[in-house]
C-alpha cells in the first residue's frame, strides 16, 4: 500500500476536481492510502510575483467566503465511504506534510513551486488538464518552473492530445497522454436509458469561451419557434440575478443548477439533445457522460478531448458560420425517430471501456512507466 496525495489548486465544483476525485477512487480502490489537498486561498504567489495586490484581496475574499461555506471538498459526493482525506490549508502544504507520502500527483502549474525540492521532485508527477492555464495571470513567472522541474523528473502527463501538443509546441516538453475517466455514478456505460421525456439540455456558462452566445441562439431558436421542452442547465456559481433574468425570458424551460453529481446521469436521461457549446477545453467531460446516458452532444468539432469519444453517428457538430443550419438539423433529428434511434443506437453501441473509473489508477501507472522507458531511451541515445 502506498501513500498518495492529489494536490489541486481550488475547491471548485468543475470538471478538474471531478478528474482528482475519479482519480483518487480508483487509488483508493487497488488498496493505497489516499489524501486531496486543496488551499482555502489559491493562486497567491502568481498576484504577489505581479504585485496586484487588490485582486489578490477579491480572490481571496471569494475563496474565503466559499470556504466557510463548503469546508470540505465540493466533489465529496465520488469519493463518499471510501475514506479518502480531504486536507485544508492556508497557501501551500508544509514539506513536512509532503514528506510523508510516497507519491504525490500535482495537477496544476501553480503548485509546481511547491515541489522543487529535490526529494519531492523524485516522488512527484505532473497531471496537467487544461495547459494554457500557464497563460493566464502571468506566465512568464510561472514557466521556469516547469523548466526547473524537468531538469529532473519528465513526468508529465496530459489529459488530451491537445493538452500534449500544446506543450510540445510551446515549451518543447514532452509527455504522456491520459484522457479521463467517467465517475462511478456513470458506470457501467452507457446506461439503459427508457423513453426521453424532455427534447434539449442547455448547458449555460456565461463567458465568450463557454459559448454563452451559441446557448442564447439555441434558446431564442426553440423557445421561439418551436414547442419542444428545453432545460437549462446551470454552472454551480451562477448568482440569482442570471437565474431570475432566464427565468422572466424563459418561464416554461426547467433551470438546473447545483444537481448533485449522483443525480446527472437521470438528468441527462431525460433529455434527448445536450448543447455543449464550449469553444475551448482541456477535455470536456460533460459530452462523454451524455453520451454514456443515450443523449447526443451538440458540440464543436475537435474541441478539447472530443476525439475519444465523438463521431458524425453519435454526435451533432456545431456549425458557427450557419447556426441556422446547426438549428434546423437539431430539429430534423428531434423530429425524425429513425434518424433519432440511429444516433442513440451509436451512444449505445460506444466501447467504453477506456474510460473506465475502476482501473484509471493503473492507467496513470502505466503512463508514469511509459515516461520512465522514454527518458531511459533518450540517455541512452545521448
Amino acid at each position: 500500500m502506498e501513500k498518495i496525495l492529489i494536490y489541486s489548486t481550488a475547491n471548485n465544483r468543475a470538471g478538474a476536481q471531478k478528474v482528482i476525485a475519479d482519480l483518487a477512487y480508483s487509488y483508493r480502490l487497488i488498496g493505497n492510502q489516499v489524501d486531496i489537498a486543496l488551499p482555502i486561498f489559491p493562486y497567491h504567489r502568481v498576484f504577489l510575483s505581479k504585485k496586484d495586490y487588490l485582486n489578490l484581496i477579491k480572490t481571496w475574499l471569494i475563496y474565503f467566503l466559499d470556504f466557510l461555506k463548503n469546508p470540505s471538498f465540493k466533489m465529496s459526493e465520488i469519493i463518499e465511504g471510501y475514506g479518502i482525506n480531504i486536507k485544508r490549508f492556508f497557501l501551500f502544504p508544509s514539506k513536512r506534510l509532503l514528506d510523508r507520502y510516497d507519491k504525490i500527483i500535482v495537477t496544476s502549474c501553480y503548485l509546481i513551486k511547491d515541489i522543487l525540492d529535490k526529494d519531492l521532485i523524485v516522488k512527484s508527477s505532473l497531471y496537467i488538464f487544461h495547459p494554457l492555464e500557464l497563460n493566464h495571470k502571468n506566465p512568464e513567472y510561472l514557466r521556469p518552473f516547469y523548466y526547473k522541474y524537468f531538469e529532473n523528473n519528465n513526468k508529465l502527463i496530459s489529459l488530451s492530445q491537445f493538452t500534449k501538443d500544446w506543450f510540445k509546441e510551446n515549451m518543447n516538453l514532452e509527455s504522456e497522454v491520459l484522457i479521463p475517466a467517467l465517475s462511478r455514478f456513470y458506470w457501467p456505460a452507457p446506461s439503459n436509458s427508457s423513453e426521453k421525456e424532455y427534447d434539449i439540455l442547455i448547458n449555460y456558462i456565461p463567458t465568450e469561451n463557454k459559448g454563452q452566445d451559441i446557448a442564447d441562439n439555441f434558446l431564442d431558436y426553440f423557445y421561439t419557434k418551436t414547442d419542444k421542452k428545453i432545460g437549462i442547465l446551470l454552472y454551480s456559481n451562477a448568482g440569482k440575478k442570471l437565474k431570475a433574468k432566464l427565468l422572466e425570458k424563459y418561464p416554461s424551460c426547467e433551470i438546473y443548477q447545483n444537481v448533485p453529481e449522483r443525480e446527472m446521469p437521470g438528468l441527462y436521461s431525460k433529455y434527448k439533445l445536450f448543447l455543449y457549446p464550449s469553444r475551448f477545453e482541456g477535455f470536456g467531460i460533460p459530452p462523454l457522460e451524455a453520451i454514456s446516458n443515450i443523449t447526443i452532444p451538440i458540440i464543436f468539432e475537435g474541441v478539447g478531448g472530443s476525439k475519444y469519444f465523438s463521431s458524425k453517428n453519435n454526435t451533432i457538430y456545431l456549425n458557427e458560420n450557419n447556426l441556422l443550419k446547426s438549428f434546423e438539423f437539431c430539429l430534423e433529428i428531434l423530429n425524425d425517430n429513425r434518424k433519432l434511434t440511429t444516433y442513440q443506437n451509436s451512444c449505445r453501441n460506444m466501447n467504453f471501456s477506456e474510460f473506465s473509473p475502476n482501473e484509471y489508477a493503473d492507467r496513470y501507472n502505466l503512463s508514469i512507466a511509459n515516461l520512465k522507458i522514454q527518458k531511459a531511451k533518450r540517455l541512452n541515445n545521448e
